[in-house]
């Protein structure tokens, strides 16, 4: 995937209804032209049975439910992702059939993110308001550093322990806010 919504090194099989190999299509690029994909430097194999008929075209349009959208997602890390475009994603790789409980986990992460932030608050509010003679401020911000720190981590790893033992990704992402 390249930027510009261009596609290099592609190739596409196409399977019959009694589960056959019908036809393999291998292109050397491809653009989003109109709500169409139009490949360029195409070799078409149609497999008949024992034999096999191959062609070269210049150019082949082609329909796709992969919008260029979905490549823009496919081409970012995660995390970088907008609430919108997780969203996108998530439907789409349920409606295919993919796991999309990775996504669902940095989804949950960034709707759950004020709570975090509110928990966060509320656990630091003694270590500045707290009493001023009992402790040094050296020693309170870096208890409240490490308690920041322990959470962060705890965020992290909840999730993805979460997600390795099968739990919803809802559990993952607001179990560290909630202890």
């Amino acid at each position: 995937v390249l930027p510009g919504i261009r596609l290099v090194d592609i190739q596409t099989f196409k399977i019959g209804p009694d589960t056959r190999l019908e036809t393999v299509v291998a292109a050397q690029g491809a653009r989003y032209v109109e709500g169409r994909w139009l490949l360029e430097g195409v070799n078409r194999s149609v497999l008949n049975g024992d034999a096999v008929q191959t062609e070269h075209l210049p150019s082949l349009e082609v329909t796709s439910a992969i919008s260029p959208k979905i490549l823009d997602v496919l081409a970012s890390n995660p995390s970088e992702l907008s609430i919108r475009d997780l969203l996108v994603y998530v439907d789409y790789l349920e409606r295919n059939g993919l796991d999309a409980q990775d996504y669902r986990l940095v989804l949950w992460r960034k709707l759950l993110a004020p709570l975090a932030y509110m928990a966060m608050l509320v656990v630091g509010m003694p270590f500045v308001f707290g009493p001023q003679r009992s402790a040094s401020v050296g020693q309170r911000l870096l208890v409240g550093l490490l308690l920041g720190l322990t959470f962060f981590l705890s965020n992290y790893l909840l999730g993805n322990v979460v997600l390795l033992y099968g739990f919803p990704p809802l559990v993952g992402a607001s179990l560290p806010t909630l202890l």
